[in-house]
């Protein structure tokens, strides 16, 4: 499941960024992604190094050339409109925050994430402690829950250099004799690129033609010696293709962007000519007769997927107000059968009261005032579990074909009551 409305990581998730089908986004464009290696930190920590290619990205990677991000390098903060922003984390997602209605300096997102605008700098942070601060746009610092701060120092040509902790380089940016992006060092290991030729086609009163070539990346060389290709080409219709490793062609419309085809699947998808960048519902199918679905409503708060054996699964989830993310129900149903259902019922103070599913159904009685609670657990095999929270100690009862356990869990963990 690909829930917009699930749980999200608090801060940055450092996940790879994807959609529910690989290859493609939720706006039914190309999204290839990857990850080319790791910046390991110690003491657990280890960023990694992700790369995307979007096709209908129009900004040129000072890093990659047209068409790519790495996002690590290139997290900016953007101002869409007079209340808007659109933040681009180092991780490649992004969010979007939105003015506060009383002080127009303060901007608030969703997953904890506030920030404060002074002069050309944005400062943006999370409730967990994760912090990006950002001057006219581009990303200067990023710090972590453990209050490790990383320094992004540029050079005269607005790339970054070098990114610093404690005042030691951590990551640098190699360059060649002609200037373009090398490679990237860190700690003793190299990330080599190669950069090739890609026509830039564009679609002039419906009849595609190259308009220009660019220079984008077509290699790449991890530390470990893993080498991945990108070639950039057209069909015989003037179509924009990227081959990756030579095994994998990627094709879309030049005009509208939207993908065509990738590898052994057609897609068909009808965009939103009122709004380009709106979510789409995407539908696909290969010559083996196989057929996929996904349209992901996040505004109205639900996601429709239909998989290859025919079964449909509906989630739902709250746009707004105190339960926003939370889920209402996911229903699965096959040749008009239910397979699976799952609801969530929810009080007037957010807390949930009841969860019913036909594998078991859930009661909760909070105590007055409180977040404390008992739960009553009952599966359809008649096996019953007992659960009571209090404070930070939840305990745990349950009987199984006559047999009673009981637990207790705290911040030390799960112990068994005797």
């Amino acid at each position: 499941m690909f829930l917009q409305g699930g749980l999200q990581a608090c801060g940055i998730g450092w996940n790879l960024p994807r959609s529910y089908f690989d290859g493609v986004s939720a706006q039914g464009k190309v999204l290839y992604s990857d990850k080319i290696g790791e910046l390991d930190l110690g003491e657990g920590l280890k960023l990694p190094l992700y790369v995307f290619f979007k096709s209908d990205w129009e900004n040129n990677s000072p890093y990659l050339g047209q068409g790519w991000m790495l996002p690590l390098l290139e997290s900016r903060l953007e101002q869409v409109d007079e209340n808007t922003f659109k933040m681009w984390m180092p991780d490649g997602w992004y969010k979007f925050f939105w003015r506060d209605n009383k002080d127009k300096n303060i901007l608030h997102s969703g997953g904890g994430w506030v920030a404060q605008i002074q002069g050309d700098t944005i400062t943006t942070w999370a409730d967990c402690g994760w912090k990006v601060v950002y001057t006219k746009g581009k990303i200067v610092s990023m710090s972590t829950p453990q209050s490790r701060t990383f320094v992004y120092l540029y050079a005269a040509n607005n790339r970054i250099s070098e990114i610093r902790e404690n005042g030691m380089p951590i990551l640098r940016v190699k360059t060649d004799q002609q200037g373009d992006v090398s490679g990237l060092e860190m700690g003793g290991k190299v990330i080599t690129f190669g950069y090739g030729q890609k026509p830039q086609v564009q679609n002039i009163n419906g009849q595609n033609l190259i308009g220009a070539v660019t220079k984008s990346m077509n290699r790449v060389v991890q530390a470990d010696g893993v080498t991945k290709t990108f070639a950039y080409g057209t069909t015989n219709a003037l179509e924009p293709t990227l081959a990756i490793n030579d095994d994998r062609v990627i094709v879309w419309d030049a005009k509208t962007k939207i993908i065509k085809k990738d590898g052994d699947w057609s897609y068909h998808i009808n965009p939103n000519v009122a709004n380009f960048n709106a979510n789409v519902a995407i539908d696909r199918a290969n010559a083996k007769g196989q057929h996929q679905y996904w349209f992901n409503e996040s505004w109205l708060g639900r996601e429709t997927i239909i998989a290859e054996d025919g079964s449909k699964t509906v989630a739902e989830w709250f746009v707004s107000g105190t339960l926003a993310g939370n889920i209402r129900s996911i229903v699965t149903t096959k040749n008009g059968t239910t397979v699976h259902s799952f609801s969530n019922v929810f009080d007037d103070k957010g807390r949930l009261l009841r969860i019913n599913s036909n594998d078991f159904d859930a009661r909760r009685t909070y105590s007055d005032g409180s977040n404390s609670y008992n739960e009553e657990i009952v599966g359809h095999n008649q096996q019953m579990i007992n659960v009571s929270k209090k404070d930070k100690e939840t305990t745990i009862e349950a009987e199984f074909a006559g047999n009673k356990i009981k637990y207790s869990i705290d911040e030390k963990g799960l112990h068994e009551i005797k």
